[in-house]
């Protein structure tokens, strides 16, 4: 006589064959590593620029819409509006830690 299955798994007879398992789903890679050259930063600068003195600002930075636009004007599609809006988060921290420095006593 065949040995009897204690528990859950009691109740599941051995004959149904078992589901094969959904493949696992590959997503596209989130962040990608984008290069920026000196042209592409002051085109986006000179845009900023630009948007502030129309003031398509709002309380925290620039609209959404602006970012949009800086991201079409340029060549590279991986440069979405949320990549242009990081690098410009970047540079504004790189400037503020040089100006910082530069301020301090006896740096020249």
């Amino acid at each position: 006589m065949a040995p009897t299955k204690k528990g859950p798994a009691a109740s599941t007879s051995s004959s149904t064959p078992s589901t094969p398992r959904a493949p696992a789903i590959i997503t596209p890679k989130t962040r990608v590593n984008t290069k920026w050259n000196a042209e592409e930063i002051d085109s986006m600068v000179a845009q900023l620029k630009t948007a502030k003195d129309e003031g398509n600002t709002s309380e925290n930075g620039f609209k959404a819409s602006v970012w949009q636009s800086i991201s079409n004007s340029l060549a590279d599609p991986t440069k979405l509006s949320r990549t242009c809006e990081t690098k410009w988060s970047r540079i504004k921290k790189d400037y503020k830690e040089v100006k910082f420095l530069r301020e301090l006593s006896g740096f020249r």
